[in-house]
C-alpha cells in the first residue's frame, strides 16, 4: 500500500527484476535458510532496514515480517510496513542512529538502477542505457544544427 505517494510507483516495473536489496525480499531467502538449517517450517522473522534509493537519496524505514504460508508447505510470503524518513520520524523513531540497524542502497529495478557494484544485479542497467544511448542521439542532434 502506497498512501503516501512519497516514492517510485510500481506500475513503471512491468516486467522487470526488483532490486533484491529490499528487505521484503531478503527476509524470505533468510527464513528459507533458516528452515533449511532447523528443518523445521514454523519460524517467523522480522527484520528492518533502511532503505536509502539510489538515484533520489529519499530514505524509508522498512519493517518487515515473512512466516511461512498455510497450507502449502514450501511456500512462505512477508508483509512489509515502511515510512519515509524525515524530521518527524526521527524525533519519534530514535533507534534511526543505531549502528546496528542495517542501511541498503536500493532501487525500484535492476534495469533502473546505476549501481555498478551490485552484487544482487538480475539484469543489466537496460533502461538506463537506453535512455543514455537516447540523450547521446539528442546531443549529437543538436551539435549538427
Amino acid at each position: 500500500m502506497h498512501l503516501a505517494k512519497l516514492h517510485t510507483p510500481h506500475g513503471t516495473a512491468l516486467n522487470e527484476h526488483y532490486c533484491r536489496r529490499w528487505v521484503a525480499l531478503t527476509i524470505l531467502k533468510d527464513l528459507e535458510n533458516l528452515q533449511k538449517e532447523t528443518g523445521e517450517s514454523a519460524h517467523i522473522l522480522c527484520k528492518a532496514q533502511v532503505s536509502e534509493y539510489i538515484d533520489t537519496g529519499n530514505k524509508y524505514l522498512v519493517i518487515s515480517i515473512a512466516k511461512p504460508s498455510p497450507p502449502k508447505n514450501g511456500l512462505n510470503s512477508s508483509i512489509t510496513v515502511g515510512f519515509a524518513i524525515d524530521d518527524n520520524l526521527r524525533q519519534m523513531a530514535n533507534f534511526l542512529g543505531d549502528p546496528d540497524l542495517l542501511h541498503r542502497q536500493v532501487n525500484e529495478t535492476c534495469e533502473r538502477c546505476g549501481a555498478i557494484d551490485c552484487a544482487e544485479r538480475m539484469k543489466p542497467p537496460l533502461v538506463l542505457e537506453k535512455r543514455a544511448k537516447m540523450e547521446n542521439i539528442k546531443q549529437a542532434i543538436q551539435n549538427l544544427v
